[in-house]
């Protein structure tokens, strides 16, 4: 059997002005960083697209009393 090859485009959800790295993130990034948590997209999702660290996810969404996540 041979492997089978997938080409998917990933189309993000954001736009792509938020999703460069930076030394320190906007308050409006900030905003959509904790939407889209609450929209329950996975932690390494939102560190991919925003380039921000889990680390520093849990603490923006700690400050918000969101955490810790609901099952």
């Amino acid at each position: 059997m041979h492997p089978v090859a997938c080409n998917i485009t990933v189309k993000p959800v954001v736009p792509m002005e938020y999703c460069e790295r930076t030394e320190r993130a906007t308050e409006e990034k900030k905003g959509l960083i904790i939407n889209v948590y609450q929209e329950r997209s996975s932690m390494r999702g939102i560190e991919r697209t925003f380039g921000v660290s889990r680390t520093n996810i849990e603490r923006l969404v700690k400050r918000t009393g969101e955490w810790p996540p609901t099952p």
